[in-house]
C-alpha cells in the first residue's frame, strides 16, 4: 500500500479523516434541512468505509471512491462554480491533491506536465520547520509566527509562468495523537521514528 507523505521529512504521519463532514451531513439528516442530493442514502454509502471517519493514508482509496467522495464534498465544490475557482482537497506540504475543480484541471493540463506541487521558495528544511511550529502552536500555546505568503507557479501551454497564492482552509483540519509517541499527550501522531 502507498502512503500520504509529505515531500519532506515530517513529523507527522498523515491521515485525512472526513469525520467533520460526515458529522455535519448527521446533523443536517437529523434536523431535516433540505438537500440537493439524499443526505440518508450518502451517509448509509459513507457508512460502508469506516476509514473515512477512522482516516485513509492509501493514496488509491481516493480514486477507487471518487464518486463517494465528490458526492461527500458536494457542498464545499458546487458544480456551477467548478469552471470558476481554482481549488482541490489535498493535505499541507504534501503533493498529494484530489478533487480539483475543472479550472484547476485545466490550468494544469495547460502545463504540458511542467508543474508539480511544490511551493515556490520553500524547502524541506523550511517545511519541517514550521510542521513543528504548528505542533509548538497548537500544543503548547506558543504564538510562532510563521505565516507568509505561499505560492505555486504553474506555466500555461505558451511558456509563460502563472503565481498562484494557496490558501489553506482549516476548518476541518485536525491532529491526533498516539501515547506512544509523546510524553505529554496532545492531538498529533507523530511518525514512528
Amino acid at each position: 500500500m502507498s502512503m500520504i507523505s509529505p515531500s519532506f521529512e515530517s513529523p507527522f504521519t498523515m491521515l485525512l479523516s472526513f469525520e467533520p463532514l460526515i458529522i455535519k451531513q448527521e446533523k443536517l439528516l437529523a434536523q431535516g434541512a433540505p438537500s440537493a442530493f439524499d443526505r440518508g442514502t450518502l451517509l448509509e454509502r459513507v457508512n460502508l468505509f469506516p476509514e473515512l471517519r477512522e482516516g485513509i493514508q492509501d493514496p488509491a482509496f481516493f480514486e477507487d471512491q471518487k464518486e463517494l467522495v465528490r458526492a461527500l464534498l458536494a457542498d464545499y465544490f458546487p458544480e456551477d462554480l467548478t469552471s470558476n475557482e481554482i481549488k482541490a482537497v489535498g493535505l499541507p506540504f504534501s503533493s498529494f491533491a484530489f478533487n480539483l475543480t475543472k479550472r484547476f484541471q485545466s490550468l494544469l493540463k495547460h502545463a504540458d506536465g511542467q508543474f508539480e506541487f511544490s511551493i515556490r521558495d520553500f524547502d524541506p528544511h523550511q517545511m519541517y520547520i514550521m510542521s513543528c511550529c504548528i505542533i509548538l502552536n497548537d500544543l503548547y500555546g506558543t504564538q510562532l509566527d510563521f505565516a507568509k505568503p505561499l505560492f505555486y507557479d504553474i506555466p500555461s501551454r505558451e511558456g509563460v509562468i502563472r503565481h498562484f497564492r494557496i490558501l489553506f482552509n482549516a476548518d476541518f483540519a485536525g491532529n491526533s495523537y498516539h501515547e506512544s509517541y509523546f510524553v505529554n499527550p496532545g492531538r498529533y501522531h507523530f511518525a514512528d521514528r
